[in-house]
Protein backbone atom coordinates (compact mmCIF):
# COMPACT_ATOMS: atom_id res chain seq x y z
CA UNK A 1 0.00 0.00 0.00
CA UNK A 2 1.35 3.38 -1.02
CA UNK A 3 0.79 5.70 1.93
CA UNK A 4 2.54 8.87 0.78
CA UNK A 5 2.45 10.25 -2.77
CA UNK A 6 4.46 13.36 -1.97
CA UNK A 7 6.76 14.35 -4.82
CA UNK A 8 9.86 16.24 -3.62
CA UNK A 9 10.39 19.44 -5.54
CA UNK A 10 6.82 19.69 -6.79
CA UNK A 11 5.54 23.24 -7.01
CA UNK A 12 2.52 24.66 -5.22
CA UNK A 13 -0.68 23.04 -6.44
CA UNK A 14 1.11 20.63 -8.79
CA UNK A 15 1.64 16.97 -7.96
CA UNK A 16 2.87 13.97 -9.93
CA UNK A 17 1.52 12.64 -13.20
CA UNK A 18 -1.71 10.66 -12.79
CA UNK A 19 -1.60 7.42 -10.87
CA UNK A 20 -4.67 5.46 -11.90
CA UNK A 21 -4.30 3.07 -8.99
CA UNK A 22 -4.55 5.96 -6.50
CA UNK A 23 -7.78 7.47 -7.91
CA UNK A 24 -11.26 6.17 -7.16
CA UNK A 25 -12.71 4.60 -10.28
CA UNK A 26 -15.93 6.62 -10.27
CA UNK A 27 -13.91 9.74 -11.08
CA UNK A 28 -12.78 8.30 -14.40
CA UNK A 29 -15.73 6.29 -15.69
CA UNK A 30 -19.42 5.72 -15.11
CA UNK A 31 -19.24 1.92 -14.74
CA UNK A 32 -21.17 0.86 -17.82
CA UNK A 33 -22.63 -2.59 -17.36
CA UNK A 34 -22.75 -2.28 -13.56
CA UNK A 35 -26.37 -1.21 -13.56
CA UNK A 36 -27.57 -2.41 -10.15
CA UNK A 37 -26.49 0.20 -7.65
CA UNK A 38 -26.96 0.78 -3.94
CA UNK A 39 -26.14 4.03 -2.17
CA UNK A 40 -25.60 3.64 1.58
CA UNK A 41 -25.18 6.49 4.06
CA UNK A 42 -23.73 5.79 7.51
CA UNK A 43 -23.35 7.74 10.71
CA UNK A 44 -20.33 7.26 12.98
CA UNK A 45 -21.08 7.18 16.72
CA UNK A 46 -18.31 8.91 18.65
CA UNK A 47 -17.44 5.74 20.56
CA UNK A 48 -17.04 3.79 17.32
CA UNK A 49 -14.53 6.04 15.56
CA UNK A 50 -11.57 3.66 16.15
CA UNK A 51 -13.55 0.76 14.68
CA UNK A 52 -14.47 2.79 11.60
CA UNK A 53 -10.82 3.70 11.08
CA UNK A 54 -9.96 0.01 11.23
CA UNK A 55 -12.70 -0.68 8.70
CA UNK A 56 -11.27 1.99 6.36
CA UNK A 57 -7.95 0.18 6.49
CA UNK A 58 -9.63 -2.99 5.26
CA UNK A 59 -11.04 -1.06 2.30
CA UNK A 60 -7.59 -0.18 0.92
CA UNK A 61 -7.00 -2.18 -2.29
CA UNK A 62 -4.57 -5.02 -1.81
CA UNK A 63 -5.48 -5.61 1.83
CA UNK A 64 -5.19 -9.33 2.53
CA UNK A 65 -8.39 -11.27 3.31
CA UNK A 66 -10.63 -8.26 2.74
CA UNK A 67 -13.93 -9.27 1.06
CA UNK A 68 -14.43 -5.82 -0.52
CA UNK A 69 -12.08 -2.94 -1.22
CA UNK A 70 -12.50 0.47 -2.80
CA UNK A 71 -12.31 0.28 -6.60
CA UNK A 72 -9.46 2.33 -8.07
CA UNK A 73 -9.40 3.72 -11.61
CA UNK A 74 -7.13 0.92 -12.79
CA UNK A 75 -7.58 0.34 -16.52
CA UNK A 76 -8.76 -3.20 -17.17
CA UNK A 77 -7.40 -4.44 -20.48
CA UNK A 78 -9.65 -7.47 -20.81
CA UNK A 79 -13.21 -8.39 -19.99
CA UNK A 80 -12.01 -11.22 -17.75
CA UNK A 81 -9.96 -8.81 -15.62
CA UNK A 82 -12.89 -6.57 -14.72
CA UNK A 83 -13.87 -6.71 -11.03
CA UNK A 84 -17.09 -8.40 -9.92
CA UNK A 85 -18.28 -5.18 -8.23
CA UNK A 86 -17.34 -1.52 -7.95
CA UNK A 87 -17.24 0.21 -4.56
CA UNK A 88 -16.54 3.88 -3.86
CA UNK A 89 -16.50 5.99 -0.72
CA UNK A 90 -17.20 9.63 0.14
CA UNK A 91 -17.03 11.46 3.46
CA UNK A 92 -18.98 14.48 4.62
CA UNK A 93 -17.32 17.21 6.66
CA UNK A 94 -18.43 15.53 9.87
CA UNK A 95 -17.19 12.13 8.72
CA UNK A 96 -13.81 13.44 7.66
CA UNK A 97 -13.44 15.43 10.87
CA UNK A 98 -14.24 12.39 13.01
CA UNK A 99 -11.72 10.17 11.23
CA UNK A 100 -8.76 12.57 11.05
CA UNK A 101 -9.66 14.56 14.25
CA UNK A 102 -10.82 18.20 14.37
CA UNK A 103 -7.28 19.69 14.71
CA UNK A 104 -6.10 17.81 11.62
CA UNK A 105 -9.24 18.84 9.78
CA UNK A 106 -8.49 22.48 10.56
CA UNK A 107 -4.97 22.05 9.16
CA UNK A 108 -6.30 20.58 5.92
CA UNK A 109 -9.03 23.22 5.70
CA UNK A 110 -6.65 26.15 6.14
CA UNK A 111 -4.31 24.84 3.44
CA UNK A 112 -7.19 24.13 1.03
CA UNK A 113 -9.55 27.00 1.80
CA UNK A 114 -10.81 27.63 -1.74
CA UNK A 115 -11.80 24.00 -2.22
CA UNK A 116 -13.05 23.33 1.29
CA UNK A 117 -14.93 26.56 2.02
CA UNK A 118 -18.17 25.27 0.48
CA UNK A 119 -17.54 21.72 1.68
CA UNK A 120 -16.94 23.06 5.18
CA UNK A 121 -20.01 25.26 5.15
CA UNK A 122 -22.07 22.23 4.25
CA UNK A 123 -22.15 21.30 7.93
CA UNK A 124 -22.75 24.62 9.65
CA UNK A 125 -23.95 25.85 12.03
CA UNK A 126 -22.84 23.79 14.97
CA UNK A 127 -25.21 22.92 17.80
CA UNK A 128 -25.02 21.05 21.07
CA UNK A 129 -27.37 18.39 19.70
CA UNK A 130 -25.34 18.01 16.52
CA UNK A 131 -21.75 19.18 17.09
CA UNK A 132 -20.67 18.34 13.55
CA UNK A 133 -23.52 20.26 11.99
CA UNK A 134 -26.31 19.35 9.60
CA UNK A 135 -25.27 17.34 6.55
CA UNK A 136 -26.59 19.67 3.86
CA UNK A 137 -25.32 22.76 2.06
CA UNK A 138 -25.68 26.02 3.92
CA UNK A 139 -26.16 27.55 0.48
CA UNK A 140 -29.20 25.40 -0.32
CA UNK A 141 -31.39 28.23 -1.59
CA UNK A 142 -28.74 29.37 -4.07
CA UNK A 143 -28.88 26.02 -5.86
CA UNK A 144 -32.67 25.82 -5.98
CA UNK A 145 -33.31 23.81 -2.83
CA UNK A 146 -36.32 25.81 -1.67
CA UNK A 147 -39.99 25.04 -1.05
CA UNK A 148 -40.51 21.26 -1.28
CA UNK A 149 -36.75 20.88 -1.90
CA UNK A 150 -35.77 22.67 1.32
CA UNK A 151 -33.31 20.59 3.38
CA UNK A 152 -35.81 20.46 6.26
CA UNK A 153 -37.81 18.06 4.06
CA UNK A 154 -34.93 15.73 3.20
CA UNK A 155 -34.41 12.07 4.08
CA UNK A 156 -38.12 11.50 4.68
CA UNK A 157 -38.53 8.48 2.39
CA UNK A 158 -38.63 4.83 3.36
CA UNK A 159 -34.86 4.70 2.89
CA UNK A 160 -34.33 6.19 6.35
CA UNK A 161 -33.11 3.39 8.64
CA UNK A 162 -32.98 5.10 12.05
CA UNK A 163 -36.59 5.30 13.28
CA UNK A 164 -35.55 6.63 16.70
CA UNK A 165 -33.48 9.48 15.24
CA UNK A 166 -34.44 12.40 13.07
CA UNK A 167 -32.34 13.40 10.05
CA UNK A 168 -31.86 16.91 11.44
CA UNK A 169 -30.16 15.56 14.56
CA UNK A 170 -28.13 12.83 12.90
CA UNK A 171 -24.60 13.27 11.65
CA UNK A 172 -24.47 11.72 8.17
CA UNK A 173 -20.81 10.81 7.74
CA UNK A 174 -19.97 8.22 5.07
CA UNK A 175 -21.45 7.54 1.65
CA UNK A 176 -20.83 4.26 -0.18
CA UNK A 177 -21.83 3.59 -3.76
CA UNK A 178 -21.91 -0.11 -4.61
CA UNK A 179 -22.24 -1.15 -8.26
CA UNK A 180 -22.92 -4.68 -9.49
CA UNK A 181 -23.82 -6.28 -12.85
CA UNK A 182 -26.90 -8.09 -11.52
CA UNK A 183 -29.50 -7.73 -8.79
CA UNK A 184 -28.29 -10.92 -7.11
CA UNK A 185 -24.67 -9.79 -7.12
CA UNK A 186 -25.59 -6.47 -5.55
CA UNK A 187 -27.40 -8.24 -2.71
CA UNK A 188 -24.46 -10.54 -2.13
CA UNK A 189 -21.86 -7.75 -2.02
CA UNK A 190 -24.13 -5.64 0.17
CA UNK A 191 -24.25 -8.41 2.78
CA UNK A 192 -20.48 -8.77 2.61
CA UNK A 193 -20.04 -5.03 3.16
CA UNK A 194 -22.31 -5.01 6.21
CA UNK A 195 -20.41 -7.96 7.68
CA UNK A 196 -17.15 -6.08 7.22
CA UNK A 197 -18.54 -3.04 9.01
CA UNK A 198 -19.84 -5.08 11.93
CA UNK A 199 -22.12 -4.11 14.79
CA UNK A 200 -19.89 -1.69 16.68
CA UNK A 201 -18.76 0.50 13.83
CA UNK A 202 -20.59 2.81 11.42
CA UNK A 203 -24.40 2.67 11.61
CA UNK A 204 -26.57 2.55 8.50
CA UNK A 205 -28.77 5.65 8.29
CA UNK A 206 -30.10 5.73 4.73
CA UNK A 207 -30.23 3.44 1.73
CA UNK A 208 -31.32 4.00 -1.87
CA UNK A 209 -31.22 1.53 -4.75
CA UNK A 210 -30.94 2.26 -8.44
CA UNK A 211 -32.15 -0.41 -10.85
CA UNK A 212 -32.01 -0.07 -14.65
CA UNK A 213 -35.15 0.91 -16.54
CA UNK A 214 -33.96 -0.76 -19.77
CA UNK A 215 -31.61 -3.59 -20.68
CA UNK A 216 -28.70 -1.28 -21.47
CA UNK A 217 -29.12 0.81 -18.31
CA UNK A 218 -29.24 4.01 -20.36
CA UNK A 219 -32.74 5.38 -19.76
CA UNK A 220 -33.89 7.79 -17.05
CA UNK A 221 -37.39 8.27 -15.68
CA UNK A 222 -38.34 11.08 -18.10
CA UNK A 223 -37.65 8.64 -20.92
CA UNK A 224 -34.45 10.15 -22.28
CA UNK A 225 -31.32 8.21 -23.10
CA UNK A 226 -28.77 9.30 -20.50
CA UNK A 227 -25.02 9.30 -19.89
CA UNK A 228 -24.23 10.69 -23.33
CA UNK A 229 -22.25 13.85 -22.66
CA UNK A 230 -19.45 13.90 -20.10
CA UNK A 231 -16.33 16.07 -20.01
CA UNK A 232 -13.30 14.68 -21.78
CA UNK A 233 -10.58 14.77 -19.13
CA UNK A 234 -7.14 15.70 -20.43
CA UNK A 235 -4.74 12.79 -20.07
CA UNK A 236 -7.47 10.30 -19.16
CA UNK A 237 -9.69 10.14 -22.23
CA UNK A 238 -9.58 6.92 -24.21
CA UNK A 239 -11.68 8.22 -27.09
CA UNK A 240 -10.35 8.87 -30.58
CA UNK A 241 -9.17 12.51 -30.73
CA UNK A 242 -9.58 12.43 -34.52
CA UNK A 243 -13.30 11.73 -34.19
CA UNK A 244 -14.28 13.18 -30.80
CA UNK A 245 -14.92 16.93 -31.01
CA UNK A 246 -15.31 17.47 -27.27
CA UNK A 247 -12.61 19.80 -25.93
CA UNK A 248 -10.20 18.54 -23.31
CA UNK A 249 -10.87 19.77 -19.78
CA UNK A 250 -7.85 20.05 -17.49
CA UNK A 251 -7.79 17.07 -15.15
CA UNK A 252 -7.23 19.24 -12.08
CA UNK A 253 -10.83 20.41 -12.35
CA UNK A 254 -11.90 16.90 -11.34
CA UNK A 255 -8.84 15.28 -9.75
CA UNK A 256 -7.29 17.56 -7.18
CA UNK A 257 -3.72 18.74 -7.65
CA UNK A 258 -2.94 16.77 -10.76
CA UNK A 259 -1.56 17.95 -14.07
CA UNK A 260 -2.35 15.23 -16.59
CA UNK A 261 -1.82 15.05 -20.31
CA UNK A 262 -2.00 18.38 -22.10
CA UNK A 263 -3.31 20.56 -19.30
CA UNK A 264 -3.50 24.13 -20.51
CA UNK A 265 -2.63 25.73 -17.18
CA UNK A 266 -1.69 24.86 -13.59
CA UNK A 267 -4.46 24.55 -11.00
CA UNK A 268 -6.05 27.77 -9.81
CA UNK A 269 -6.09 26.52 -6.22
CA UNK A 270 -3.78 25.16 -3.56
CA UNK A 271 -4.56 22.02 -1.62
CA UNK A 272 -3.28 20.08 1.35
CA UNK A 273 -1.58 16.80 0.35
CA UNK A 274 -4.43 14.81 1.94
CA UNK A 275 -6.57 15.97 -1.00
CA UNK A 276 -4.13 14.81 -3.72
CA UNK A 277 -5.84 12.52 -6.24
CA UNK A 278 -9.19 13.07 -4.53
CA UNK A 279 -12.14 15.28 -5.38
CA UNK A 280 -15.44 16.64 -4.05
CA UNK A 281 -18.98 15.81 -5.07
CA UNK A 282 -22.59 16.72 -4.47
CA UNK A 283 -24.68 13.65 -3.74
CA UNK A 284 -28.26 14.28 -4.85
CA UNK A 285 -31.51 12.36 -4.41
CA UNK A 286 -33.82 13.98 -6.98
CA UNK A 287 -37.46 12.96 -7.17
CA UNK A 288 -38.92 13.38 -10.66
CA UNK A 289 -42.61 14.01 -11.33
CA UNK A 290 -42.96 11.95 -14.51
CA UNK A 291 -46.74 12.13 -14.51
CA UNK A 292 -46.69 15.96 -14.62
CA UNK A 293 -43.93 15.89 -17.23
CA UNK A 294 -45.97 13.62 -19.51
CA UNK A 295 -49.05 15.78 -18.98
CA UNK A 296 -47.08 18.91 -19.92
CA UNK A 297 -45.58 17.55 -23.14
CA UNK A 298 -48.94 16.08 -24.22
CA UNK A 299 -50.98 19.26 -23.75
CA UNK A 300 -51.09 19.81 -27.53
CA UNK A 301 -51.73 16.16 -28.31
CA UNK A 302 -49.69 12.99 -28.49
CA UNK A 303 -48.44 13.79 -32.01
CA UNK A 304 -46.49 16.78 -30.71
CA UNK A 305 -45.34 15.38 -27.36
CA UNK A 306 -41.96 14.08 -28.52
CA UNK A 307 -41.21 17.36 -30.26
CA UNK A 308 -41.92 19.34 -27.08
CA UNK A 309 -39.86 16.88 -25.04
CA UNK A 310 -36.94 17.41 -27.42
CA UNK A 311 -37.10 21.18 -26.99
CA UNK A 312 -37.22 20.91 -23.19
CA UNK A 313 -34.11 18.75 -23.07
CA UNK A 314 -32.20 19.83 -26.18
CA UNK A 315 -32.15 16.18 -27.26
CA UNK A 316 -34.76 13.84 -28.58
CA UNK A 317 -35.42 11.01 -26.17
CA UNK A 318 -33.18 8.70 -28.23
CA UNK A 319 -30.27 11.11 -27.65
CA UNK A 320 -30.28 12.94 -30.98
CA UNK A 321 -29.27 16.58 -30.39
CA UNK A 322 -31.91 18.97 -31.72
CA UNK A 323 -29.11 21.31 -32.79
CA UNK A 324 -28.29 18.74 -35.48
CA UNK A 325 -31.79 17.46 -36.14
CA UNK A 326 -34.56 19.83 -35.00
CA UNK A 327 -37.38 18.10 -36.91
CA UNK A 328 -37.03 14.44 -35.97
CA UNK A 329 -34.86 11.96 -34.04
CA UNK A 330 -32.12 10.32 -36.05
CA UNK A 331 -30.47 7.88 -33.65
CA UNK A 332 -33.11 5.31 -32.77
CA UNK A 333 -30.76 2.63 -34.09
CA UNK A 334 -28.22 3.56 -31.40
CA UNK A 335 -30.44 2.80 -28.43
CA UNK A 336 -29.12 -0.14 -26.44
CA UNK A 337 -25.64 0.17 -27.91
CA UNK A 338 -23.64 1.60 -25.05
CA UNK A 339 -20.74 3.15 -26.96
CA UNK A 340 -21.62 3.11 -30.65
CA UNK A 341 -22.64 6.52 -31.89
CA UNK A 342 -21.27 8.53 -28.95
CA UNK A 343 -19.40 10.80 -31.34
CA UNK A 344 -22.48 11.49 -33.45
CA UNK A 345 -24.41 12.40 -30.32
CA UNK A 346 -21.74 14.77 -28.96
CA UNK A 347 -20.12 16.39 -31.99
CA UNK A 348 -21.91 19.72 -32.17
CA UNK A 349 -21.65 23.33 -31.06
CA UNK A 350 -24.12 26.20 -30.86
CA UNK A 351 -22.19 29.00 -32.57
CA UNK A 352 -19.52 27.54 -34.88
CA UNK A 353 -19.93 23.94 -36.07
CA UNK A 354 -17.56 21.43 -34.53
CA UNK A 355 -15.18 19.52 -36.81
CA UNK A 356 -17.46 16.52 -37.34
CA UNK A 357 -20.85 18.12 -36.81
CA UNK A 358 -23.46 16.72 -39.18
CA UNK A 359 -25.21 18.32 -40.91
CA UNK A 360 -22.81 21.22 -41.10
CA UNK A 361 -23.65 23.99 -40.46
CA UNK A 362 -26.57 23.36 -38.13
CA UNK A 363 -29.91 23.16 -39.98
CA UNK A 364 -31.11 26.57 -38.89
CA UNK A 365 -27.76 28.28 -39.17
CA UNK A 366 -24.90 29.18 -36.85
CA UNK A 367 -25.12 30.89 -34.50
CA UNK A 368 -28.67 29.68 -34.03
CA UNK A 369 -29.50 32.05 -31.12
CA UNK A 370 -32.00 29.57 -29.76
CA UNK A 371 -33.60 28.56 -33.05
CA UNK A 372 -32.98 24.83 -32.97
CA UNK A 373 -32.08 24.28 -29.33
CA UNK A 374 -33.84 26.73 -26.97
CA UNK A 375 -31.69 28.61 -24.50
CA UNK A 376 -33.90 26.98 -21.88
CA UNK A 377 -33.04 23.45 -23.11
CA UNK A 378 -31.54 21.34 -20.34
CA UNK A 379 -28.37 20.26 -22.15
CA UNK A 380 -27.72 23.84 -23.24
CA UNK A 381 -28.15 25.08 -19.69
CA UNK A 382 -25.82 22.39 -18.33
CA UNK A 383 -23.17 22.88 -21.04
CA UNK A 384 -23.46 25.96 -23.27
CA UNK A 385 -20.42 24.78 -25.25
CA UNK A 386 -19.06 27.56 -27.48
CA UNK A 387 -21.79 30.13 -26.83
CA UNK A 388 -20.06 32.97 -25.00
CA UNK A 389 -23.26 35.00 -24.89
CA UNK A 390 -24.11 32.85 -21.87
CA UNK A 391 -23.47 34.41 -18.47
CA UNK A 392 -20.14 33.25 -17.04
CA UNK A 393 -19.17 31.16 -20.06
CA UNK A 394 -15.77 31.23 -21.68
CA UNK A 395 -13.42 28.60 -23.07
CA UNK A 396 -16.14 26.13 -24.05
CA UNK A 397 -17.66 26.13 -20.52
CA UNK A 398 -14.71 24.04 -19.34
CA UNK A 399 -14.20 25.79 -16.01
CA UNK A 400 -17.72 24.86 -14.88
CA UNK A 401 -18.07 21.28 -16.12
CA UNK A 402 -18.93 18.46 -13.71
CA UNK A 403 -18.74 14.67 -13.90
CA UNK A 404 -22.24 13.25 -13.62
CA UNK A 405 -22.51 9.80 -12.05
CA UNK A 406 -26.26 9.48 -11.52
CA UNK A 407 -28.77 6.75 -12.34
CA UNK A 408 -32.55 6.33 -12.04
CA UNK A 409 -34.34 5.04 -8.98
CA UNK A 410 -37.87 3.81 -8.46
CA UNK A 411 -40.19 1.89 -10.82
CA UNK A 412 -40.74 3.08 -14.39
CA UNK A 413 -43.84 5.22 -14.90
CA UNK A 414 -46.63 3.34 -16.66
CA UNK A 415 -49.94 5.23 -16.96
CA UNK A 416 -51.68 1.93 -17.74
CA UNK A 417 -50.54 0.48 -14.43
CA UNK A 418 -52.25 2.27 -11.55
CA UNK A 419 -49.81 0.70 -9.09
CA UNK A 420 -46.95 2.81 -10.50
CA UNK A 421 -48.79 6.13 -10.34
CA UNK A 422 -47.81 8.26 -7.38
CA UNK A 423 -44.74 6.17 -6.51
CA UNK A 424 -41.50 7.98 -5.82
CA UNK A 425 -39.03 7.82 -8.70
CA UNK A 426 -36.18 9.94 -9.91
CA UNK A 427 -32.41 10.27 -10.20
CA UNK A 428 -29.74 9.55 -7.60
CA UNK A 429 -26.00 9.90 -7.67
CA UNK A 430 -22.92 12.10 -7.58
CA UNK A 431 -21.99 15.31 -9.37
CA UNK A 432 -18.20 15.54 -9.16
CA UNK A 433 -15.85 18.51 -9.36
CA UNK A 434 -12.76 19.66 -7.49
CA UNK A 435 -14.29 23.08 -6.77
CA UNK A 436 -17.89 22.77 -5.56
CA UNK A 437 -18.51 26.50 -5.74
CA UNK A 438 -17.11 27.05 -9.24
CA UNK A 439 -18.52 23.87 -10.70
CA UNK A 440 -21.64 22.32 -9.13
CA UNK A 441 -22.93 25.46 -7.39
CA UNK A 442 -22.16 27.72 -10.34
CA UNK A 443 -23.92 25.40 -12.75
CA UNK A 444 -27.03 25.20 -10.58
CA UNK A 445 -27.19 28.86 -9.56
CA UNK A 446 -26.13 30.63 -12.75
CA UNK A 447 -27.29 28.30 -15.49
CA UNK A 448 -29.97 25.85 -14.30
CA UNK A 449 -32.24 28.05 -12.17
CA UNK A 450 -31.34 31.51 -13.45
CA UNK A 451 -33.33 33.46 -16.01
CA UNK A 452 -31.49 35.75 -18.45
CA UNK A 453 -29.26 32.81 -19.29
CA UNK A 454 -27.93 34.44 -22.47
CA UNK A 455 -27.67 38.02 -23.72
CA UNK A 456 -28.94 36.74 -27.10
CA UNK A 457 -32.04 35.09 -25.64
CA UNK A 458 -35.15 36.59 -27.20
CA UNK A 459 -37.69 34.19 -25.73
CA UNK A 460 -40.72 35.74 -23.98
CA UNK A 461 -39.72 34.59 -20.51
CA UNK A 462 -35.91 34.86 -20.87
CA UNK A 463 -35.77 31.07 -20.53
CA UNK A 464 -36.82 31.04 -16.87
CA UNK A 465 -35.94 27.84 -15.06
CA UNK A 466 -34.45 24.82 -16.77
CA UNK A 467 -37.76 23.19 -17.86
CA UNK A 468 -36.72 19.70 -16.76
CA UNK A 469 -36.39 21.09 -13.23
CA UNK A 470 -39.31 23.48 -13.37
CA UNK A 471 -39.85 26.43 -11.02
CA UNK A 472 -40.50 25.84 -7.31
CA UNK A 473 -43.85 27.09 -6.01
CA UNK A 474 -42.21 30.05 -4.28
CA UNK A 475 -41.03 31.33 -7.65
CA UNK A 476 -44.38 30.89 -9.36
CA UNK A 477 -45.42 33.79 -11.56
CA UNK A 478 -46.54 34.17 -15.18
CA UNK A 479 -42.92 34.63 -16.26
CA UNK A 480 -41.62 31.48 -14.60
CA UNK A 481 -44.35 28.93 -15.29
CA UNK A 482 -43.98 29.19 -19.06
CA UNK A 483 -41.76 27.31 -21.49
CA UNK A 484 -41.03 28.90 -24.86
CA UNK A 485 -39.25 27.69 -27.97
CA UNK A 486 -38.55 29.44 -31.27
CA UNK A 487 -40.53 28.64 -34.42
CA UNK A 488 -38.82 31.06 -36.77
CA UNK A 489 -36.86 34.26 -36.23
CA UNK A 490 -35.46 34.33 -32.67
CA UNK A 491 -35.43 38.13 -32.69
CA UNK A 492 -39.19 38.26 -33.34
CA UNK A 493 -41.31 37.82 -30.23
CA UNK A 494 -44.16 36.54 -32.39
CA UNK A 495 -42.06 33.61 -33.58
CA UNK A 496 -42.22 31.70 -30.32
CA UNK A 497 -44.52 28.95 -29.14
CA UNK A 498 -45.25 29.39 -25.43
CA UNK A 499 -46.63 26.58 -23.29
CA UNK A 500 -48.26 27.45 -19.98
CA UNK A 501 -48.42 25.47 -16.76
CA UNK A 502 -44.82 24.40 -16.26
CA UNK A 503 -44.59 23.10 -12.69
CA UNK A 504 -41.74 21.90 -10.52
CA UNK A 505 -40.76 18.56 -12.02
CA UNK A 506 -37.75 17.77 -9.81
CA UNK A 507 -37.73 17.92 -6.01
CA UNK A 508 -34.58 17.36 -3.98
CA UNK A 509 -35.22 14.63 -1.41
CA UNK A 510 -31.69 14.47 0.01
CA UNK A 511 -28.23 15.90 -0.48
CA UNK A 512 -24.68 15.70 0.83
CA UNK A 513 -21.38 17.32 -0.01
CA UNK A 514 -18.70 14.63 0.16
CA UNK A 515 -14.94 14.35 -0.19
CA UNK A 516 -13.82 11.48 -2.42
CA UNK A 517 -10.44 10.46 -0.99
CA UNK A 518 -7.62 8.90 -2.95
CA UNK A 519 -6.46 5.41 -2.03
CA UNK A 520 -3.47 7.03 -0.31
CA UNK A 521 -5.76 9.33 1.67
CA UNK A 522 -7.89 6.34 2.68
CA UNK A 523 -4.76 4.91 4.29
CA UNK A 524 -4.34 8.09 6.31
CA UNK A 525 -8.00 7.98 7.37
CA UNK A 526 -7.41 4.45 8.63
CA UNK A 527 -4.66 5.82 10.87
CA UNK A 528 -6.63 8.91 11.95
CA UNK A 529 -3.81 11.00 10.53
CA UNK A 530 -2.85 13.37 7.71
CA UNK A 531 0.38 13.87 5.74
CA UNK A 532 2.76 16.12 7.65
CA UNK A 533 4.54 17.58 4.62
CA UNK A 534 3.10 20.74 3.07
CA UNK A 535 4.34 21.64 -0.40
Amino acid sequence: MKIDNYVPGATEGVAAQPVYDDIQGLMINGYRGYNYIRFLIFTIPEANIPAVREFCGKLVPGTADSPLTITPATRWHSQDARPAYRLNIGLTKSGLMKLITPPNYKTVYNKSYQLMARFGRAADPYSAANPYGAAYPATASSIGDTGPSDPSNWWQSEGWKLPNQTPANTSLDILFSLYAPTFEAREEWHEQLLKMIGDDSAVLAFIQDSDPLDDAGQQIQFGYRDGISQPRIAGFSETDPELDDRPDVDSWRFIINLIAGNSSSPPTYSAHPLLDNGSFAAFRLLSQDVESFEKFINQQGASKAEFIASKMCGRWRDGTPVEDSPAKPENLHLLGESLKGEYELNNFNYVAPSAHQEPKPAPLGNPDNGQACPYAGHIRRANPRDDNSVTGNSNMANQHRILRRARPYGPPYDPANKATIGQDRGLVGLFIGADLQNQFEFLMNTWIINGHFSTNDGSPNNSGYDPLFGPPPAAASPSTTEFSYCTGDPSNAADYETLQGLTQLIVTKGGLYVFLPSITALGYLAKGDIPTHVV
